[in-house]
C-alpha cells in the first residue's frame, strides 16, 4: 500500500510541470494528505498489533502464573459420565415398566424393576453429589479461581475458611468453604488430580498444602 503511494507521488512530481496555478497547488496539496493519511493507517495498524501482542503476552504470563488444582477428568465426571449412567439406568428401567415383555431371558423383568428404580434413584443422586456439582479450581499468587465451565470467579486465599477432603472414595474430592457466599454458594466441591496406586486411605495431599498456604494467608491478612 504505501509503495503504491510512494509511486503515484512520484507520478504527481512528474505530471506537475503540466498544471498551472491554483490547480498545482490543489494536486500537490491532495497527494501530501492522501500520504499523510496512509502514513497514520500504517501506525495506527501497528499500534493495533502491538496492543493486541502485550494482551497476548499478558495472558500467557498470568496462564503461566496459575497453577491448575482440579482434575483434567472433571469435564468427563461432570458431563459426560452423569449422562451416560443415569440415561442408561433410566431408559432400562421405564422399558422395565412400560414393555416388560421386550425383555427375554429365564426371569421376569416384573419382579426386578423396583429394585432397578430403586438403583436409579439412589445412584443418580449419588452422582449428582459427588459429580455433577464439581467445579474447575486454579490457584494465582493469592487467589483460587473458580469455574463451571460457564461462569469464572476469584476469590481470595484469605476468604477461604476451611478445606477438607474425602476418604475411600473414587474419584476423590476436596470441599471449599467460605468465609462469604459466592455466586457458587458457600462451599463448593473440586476433583484434584489422580493418585495412582493408592486406595484411597489418606486424604489427597493437595487438603493438607491447602490448609498450610490459607492459615500463611490469614495470619499475613
Amino acid at each position: 500500500m504505501f509503495i503504491e503511494s510512494e509511486a503515484s507521488w512520484f507520478k504527481i512530481r512528474e505530471d506537475l510541470p503540466n498544471f498551472k496555478g491554483k490547480q498545482r497547488v490543489r494536486v500537490c496539496s491532495s497527494a501530501m494528505l492522501t500520504q499523510e493519511h496512509e502514513t497514520l493507517s500504517w501506525e495506527r495498524a501497528g499500534l493495533r498489533e502491538r496492543s493486541r501482542w502485550l494482551l497476548s503476552l499478558g495472558r500467557r504470563r498470568r496462564k503461566r502464573a496459575m497453577r491448575q488444582l482440579s482434575s483434567s477428568m472433571t469435564f468427563f465426571y461432570k458431563f459426560i459420565f452423569p449422562t451416560f449412567w443415569i440415561g442408561m439406568f433410566t431408559f432400562g428401567t421405564l422399558l422395565m415398566f412400560i414393555a416388560p415383555d421386550s425383555f427375554k431371558g429365564n426371569g421376569d423383568v416384573r419382579e426386578m424393576r423396583w429394585l432397578f428404580a430403586f438403583i436409579t434413584v439412589v445412584g443418580g443422586s449419588f452422582i449428582y453429589w459427588a459429580c455433577m456439582r464439581l467445579k474447575t479450581v486454579s490457584m494465582s499468587a493469592d487467589a483460587l479461581i473458580i469455574s463451571n465451565y460457564r461462569r469464572r470467579i476469584d476469590v481470595p486465599l484469605r476468604d477461604v475458611e476451611a478445606i477438607s477432603g474425602s476418604l475411600l472414595m473414587s474419584p476423590e474430592l476436596i470441599w471449599l468453604r467460605f468465609r462469604h457466599p459466592t455466586p457458587f454458594g458457600e462451599k463448593v466441591v473440586f476433583m484434584p488430580k489422580f493418585r495412582f496406586f493408592s486406595f484411597h486411605f489418606s486424604r489427597h495431599p493437595l487438603v493438607a498444602e491447602l490448609q498450610a498456604l490459607i492459615s500463611s494467608s490469614t495470619t499475613h491478612a
